[in-house]
């Protein structure tokens, strides 16, 4: 579902369900290491499009500001 989201063809992370969105976060989180990822705070949509290295407008860091970059990832 990432890579249809790729192809710019009008399908965004906001577009994808839930659950698949919830899975691909924690198995993003899981294999970059809990620690590894910063705290975030945005939509399910944004934090999971901001971890697996799209953009993600929304997404700031646990204090408000702007997020680290994370590391690439798909």
């Amino acid at each position: 579902m990432v890579h249809a989201v790729d192809l710019a063809a009008g399908l965004t992370f906001a577009d994808l369900p839930c659950d698949c969105l919830r899975e691909l976060r924690e198995d993003i989180r899981a294999k970059r290491g809990h620690d590894a990822v910063s705290d975030i705070k945005g939509s399910l949509a944004d934090v999971t499009a901001y971890l697996a290295g799209r953009p993600a407008s929304e997404v700031t860091s646990a204090d408000g500001g702007l997020p680290p970059t994370p590391a690439p990832w798909l």
